[in-house]
């Protein structure tokens, strides 16, 4: 019995740290008539120490259409202290959220939603929470 139990133990120490999934959210954030044309961006900075990785990325507008994403750099894993970001255009006068599913070892992520003009100037952003 005695041996079972250190067994376990071991086997449990020697998983390390647990994996973790939560949704993050932001928005909607609106930038007003002056950007259409512009873009929307959803900003992702893993603070943690594993790599993260984010599923399920998608921004929609207040009329409930997807936005088409135009890039996309979280499509792959995102080791500590790195960033990505994904996004798209701004077709009409719309607010917008990003929605992802996140799956990591510790989960310490932080995150904006970004409207942008057309020249690239920053209009608004709301910050991403988890739930």
């Amino acid at each position: 019995m005695c041996k079972r139990v250190l067994f376990t133990t071991a086997v449990l120490i020697g998983l390390g740290t647990v994996a973790r999934a939560d949704t993050l959210a932001g928005g909607p954030v609106y930038g007003g008539p002056s950007s259409v044309g512009g873009t929307v961006t959803c900003r992702v900075f893993n603070a943690g120490q594993g790599s993260l990785s984010l599923d399920t990325r998608e921004i929609v507008n207040n009329a409930g259409g997807v936005v088409t994403l135009s890039f996309d750099t979280c499509n792959v894993g995102i080791p500590p202290a790195q960033s990505c970001a994904y996004g798209g255009p701004i077709t009409g006068n719309f607010a917008f959220s990003c929605h992802m599913f996140e799956a990591g070892v510790d989960g310490i992520v932080t995150g904006v939603v970004e409207i942008q003009s057309s020249g690239g100037t920053v209009l608004n952003t709301v910050p991403l929470k988890k739930f």
